[in-house]
């Protein structure tokens, strides 16, 4: 349980001062505001920064990221990632990506998943797939233009099964 001087620094700094993406660290948890509602977050481990390689040619896989959730691949008619002759690299944010969605202007990375409602904790763990240094894929937020499926190729969609963060309260 936090102190008596810890919860009087949430209620009187954190609270009043609280703005898009403000995040208040507690010893079991931190705490953020998002979208109007504060969030209790487990902290986890970082995810490791050694990129990870899969092939969107091996039919439907289910990828496990290393305590960060997983990544399912799935073929796709409708829309998805074109079919590609190499692999591709499972890498995370470094900084200074960027992406070109269809019909779109290129954007920062940090722009298009705050545009997304992605909730700022997830924002440093989200998957980002490369073809060498392209961004392809932001699971969540779209493909690039130009790996996009063309009408009657099959396509790959990619989704990520996020790690549970979120602390429920207790019963």
């Amino acid at each position: 349980d936090p102190g008596w001087n810890t919860l009087h620094q949430f209620v009187s700094e954190f609270i009043p001062g609280v703005s898009r993406g403000s995040k208040f660290a507690l010893e079991s948890c931190d705490v953020y505001q998002h979208q109007a509602q504060l969030f209790a977050v487990q902290p986890l481990p970082e995810p490791g920064l050694e990129a990870q390689t899969l092939r969107l040619d091996d039919g439907a896989i289910d990828f496990s990221l290393n305590g960060n959730g997983r990544l399912r691949i799935e073929a796709s008619q409708v829309e998805g990632i074109c079919p590609l002759p190499h692999a591709l690299q499972v890498k995370y944010r470094e900084g200074g990506e960027s992406l070109k969605l269809k019909g779109r202007p290129q954007k920062k990375l940090k722009q298009l998943l705050q545009e997304s409602g992605m909730p700022p904790w997830q924002r440093q763990r989200v998957p980002l797939l490369f073809a060498d240094a392209e961004l392809v894929c932001v699971p969540g937020v779209g493909i690039a233009e130009s790996y996009l499926a063309q009408s009657g190729q099959n396509g790959a969609q990619v989704v990520w099964a996020a790690p549970t963060q979120l602390l429920a309260p207790k019963s």
